[in-house]
Formats: C-alpha cells, structure tokens, sequence
C-alpha cells in the first residue's frame, strides 16, 4: 500500500498538532495515525488523555485504503526538511510492519507503530450544539490562565464553560468573558496547550459526553476532545466594589 500527500496539503495540519504536541513533557509516547480514504485525508493525534482529529479533502495518488500509526517525531522531521514536494508512505513487500516514509531529499525506513499500542479513541458525545466563531477566539484568550501546577484546586487546571461565560483563573488571576456557549450546564474542560494556540477558529459546535466525562470541540476541519474535569469550580460571580477589592486578597474569592 501507498500514501503519497502534497506537503503544501499538511501545513494546516502540521500547524495544529505541533500546538497539541508542544507541551507534551514525554513526546516519545504520542502517536499519529494517518489515513487516507478516497481523497480525505484525516490525521489523529493523542498524548494518551487528549485526542485531535484532522480532516481535509487532498488530491491523492493512493492505489488502496491507508492506516499508518507512527511517532509524530518521525512526521515532523520529514515535514521540517522541506516545504514543498510530496511526502511518501510505502509499504514495504515482505517485511510485515516495516515502512519507508520518504520525500524529496530521501527516504528512510521504519518499523511501522503496532496497532495494539493505538489506544481506543473516546466516544464522541451523542449531542452537539453550535457556537460562533467569537467562542474559539475568546477559548484562545482565556485557556492560558488556567493552572497549570499541583498547587491549586483541581477545578481551576481546566477552562469553566457556563452558557453565558467562559471562566479561567490560576488562583492569582482570574479571567471572565461573555460569550454564548449554547450549553444547558457548567462543564470544565482540561487544560491544553492547544486551546491557546487559536487554531480552532470559525464556526462550529461543542459537545459534553456525560457517561465518559469528555469534552469535544469540532471545526470544519478539526475535532479536539480532552477530559472534562469533575469539581466545582470556585465561586467566580460575586461582584465586588473597587474600595473593597483594593483591600481584599484574591484568596477571598474562593
């Protein structure tokens, strides 16, 4: 079997997951599948607790249906080492798993990922409801003040999504801002770099699974799902007088 994409089609891609990819403290464990479906070429990516799912359709000399699992060092490296031509996936006759990934400058041969070491993806939530594009510009502003230590509750190491607001705060800042999120509930989505990284952009919609606790978030081209984290979150309503708050700690707050 044979996968050849256009690497001018893997930039968007390449963008997104090297946001998923760029906090990830032990790289060597995240993996990337790569299809290819009659012309659509979808990319999955996971670090073991988040998913990220690209879709987009390509122009593809592909002679059968393609499933390949490999580290994403492996398809970054050959992305970096030039942006343009064509990047290869190519089975290799008679040596069962092995894979040669090449492109213009050369090629090299890999033991292709097992599937067995491809975890189960999650369940997609049953419903979605549609959010506008201010929703994923106001995520991108809000996610970097979500804790990111040991030292707080777990509530606040993830983004509050209420139906009129989206909360975020490290127990020193604290961030709130109107939006419409079209939800009936509160629900906090786990903190990840990539919801800083402004790629989700464009309308779309947001779905809570509340039998797995997950929380997925889908553009045209992306889907990103994390954990959806079980607390309460601190108290982030009350409404405090200027006078007031020049005296107070911010540790009155919670």
């Amino acid at each position: 079997m044979t996968m050849t994409v256009a690497k001018s089609e893997l930039r968007e891609a390449m963008k997104g997951f090297s946001a998923f990819f760029r906090t990830q403290a032990k790289k060597e464990k995240c993996l990337v599948r790569s299809r290819d479906t009659g012309g659509v070429l979808t990319l999955t990516a996971t670090d073991g607790h988040s998913w990220l799912t690209f879709r987009k359709p390509i122009k593809s000399d592909s002679d059968a249906f393609t499933d390949i699992v490999l580290p994403w060092a492996v398809l970054k490296r050959f992305n970096a080492r030039s942006q343009s031509g064509n990047l290869s996936f190519i089975e290799i006759s008679g040596v069962p798993g092995d894979i040669s990934v090449g492109d213009s400058i050369g090629s090299e041969r890999h033991s292709r990922v097992p599937m067995s070491e491809w975890p189960e993806a999650p369940c997609p939530p049953k419903e979605f409801v549609c959010v506008d594009e201010k929703f994923f510009e106001t995520l991108a502003k809000v996610a970097p003040f979500a804790a990111n230590d040991d030292g707080v509750r777990e509530a606040q190491k993830g983004v509050l999504i209420e139906p009129n607001w989206l909360v975020a705060s490290d127990h020193k800042r604290l961030v709130r801002f109107p939006v419409e999120t079209g939800l009936k509930e509160s629900a906090i989505i786990a903190r990840h770099g990539f919801l800083a990284s402004g790629v989700l952009q464009g309308d779309g919609d947001i779905g809570v699974n509340a039998e797995t606790h997950r929380i997925a978030l889908r553009t045209a081209a992306w889907v990103f799902d994390a954990p959806e984290i079980q607390a309460t979150y601190p108290n982030c309503h009350r409404q405090v007088e200027l006078s007031e708050f020049r005296q107070t700690q911010m540790s009155a707050f919670w």
